[in-house]
């Protein structure tokens, strides 16, 4: 089934006081017919066959904006082609708008350069949403040898002109994670006088911080050199929190929600 999950950028909130916002879109692995990034049931790109199920993407009638970052310019035979990336890409006004309504992930046949295979891409795409405004999302995806492909999940910034990272914090509050391979466990939740954590297998949790969801800073406290510690929270009201998890460098490596109960 698929879920539409709202995800606080706190990283941004806490340093910047930005409120920034995601819209993230889980979907069960395979070939949508569609993409719908903000679920108002007018999508923003067709999915559909040329070579492969899945290659070939299409927008023509959704707008001026919505496009693909490409290869080439409208100069060269790779306009229509998208230029692929790996996480962490910004996506921006910066990146090559190239596509003009309809592009080939596999560039109708002849392979694309840009895909690693067997491991996660992203698509950089921008669009409208029934108005002039711009917005920027990813959309992510698998290829195999054979050339099958595979849609994962995708999101977008939902502040208009405003960049966004491909698979950045996908899953922080919808599934309690942070990655999907370095897992932070905290337990119980809901708790009442104390929490429990779990550092991920890659490294341990130097310290914690416990805000409300204004992004106020309620607690700031240090981490023994273990791999699972415990806090009190018995002198918290009841409420909601969002406990921010940080490694030795003082990086944040995850976030988890907290509901207190008395």
């Amino acid at each position: 089934m698929k879920k539409i999950i709202v995800i606080l950028f706190l990283t941004i909130l806490f340093r910047n006081g930005i409120n920034a916002q995601i819209v993230y879109t889980d979907i069960t692995d395979g070939v949508p017919t569609q993409i719908d990034f903000n679920n108002d049931g007018k999508p923003e790109f067709d999915i559909s066959q040329n070579s492969t199920p899945g290659d070939f993407i299409e927008y023509y009638d959704y707008g001026d904006a919505n496009n693909i970052h490409a290869i080439g310019t409208q100069d060269t035979a790779d306009w229509d082609v998208p230029d692929c990336v790996e996480a962490d890409y910004i996506v921006d006004a910066s990146s090559n708008w190239e596509g003009q309504g309809d592009c080939s992930l596999d560039a109708w046949g002849a392979g694309n350069s840009t895909i690693a295979k067997n491991h996660d891409q992203y698509l950089a795409v921008r669009f409208n949403l029934g108005t002039n405004a711009i917005y920027y999302g990813w959309i992510r995806f698998t290829m195999d040898d054979s050339g099958a492909i595979t849609y994962k999940d995708f999101a977008y910034e939902s502040t208009p002109e405003k960049a966004i990272k491909t698979g950045t914090n996908s899953d922080v509050l919808a599934t309690d994670k942070f990655s999907r391979k370095n897992t932070i466990e905290m337990f119980p939740n809901p708790a009442t006088d104390f929490i429990a954590y779990t550092s991920p297998s890659d490294r341990l949790i130097s310290k914690i911080t416990i805000s409300n969801l204004l992004g106020k800073k309620i607690k700031t406290i240090p981490s023994k050199h273990e791999y699972t510690n415990s806090i009190a929270i018995n002198n918290l009201r009841p409420g909601i929190y969002i406990v921010s998890f940080y490694d030795k460098n003082d990086t944040v490596i995850g976030f988890k929600k907290l509901i207190i109960q008395k």
